[in-house]
């Protein structure tokens, strides 16, 4: 098996790893701006409570958006599996509520969250498919 700093050699490759850093951090940058009522949310209030689970989102995303270009595939499949969750809990709880489903700030996040997936996904098979040739090589 090749080492991590080898896996990525293409033009493509980096612009992907880069596309998902940007991908994660824009994210974060709209759970901070639905925080701060730059972007509603229909009829729930973004800070209830003590507001602080919208700030925990948005460090989250912008940890991952760094962790990213430490490529590792079990960062990058960890990352997909709670943005997965994430995308899948929130449908769940508004899938009976449009005015906060479509929202401006539900339709901004998830719309990065959404492309978030589908590049880490193409990431992680991409890296996936580069380990198995490299193991036909060596053999």
């Amino acid at each position: 098996m090749m080492s991590n700093s080898t896996i990525f050699k293409t033009n493509f490759d980096k612009t992907l790893i880069w596309a998902c850093s940007v991908l994660a951090i824009l994210t974060a940058i709209a759970y901070l701006l639905v925080a701060e009522g730059f972007l509603p949310i229909g009829g729930a209030n973004a800070s209830a409570g003590d507001g602080s689970i919208i700030f925990v989102a948005a460090g989250c995303y912008f940890a991952g958006g760094l962790m990213i270009h430490l490529k590792r595939r079990w960062l990058w499949a960890l990352g997909l599996t709670i943005n997965l969750l994430v995308i899948s809990f929130y449908f769940n709880m508004y899938i009976t509520r449009p005015e906060i489903l479509l929202s401006a700030g539900g339709l901004t996040t998830k719309f990065y969250q959404i492309l978030l997936e589908g590049a880490l996904l193409i990431l992680i098979i991409r890296s996936r498919a580069f380990d198995r040739k490299q193991a036909r090589i060596i053999r």
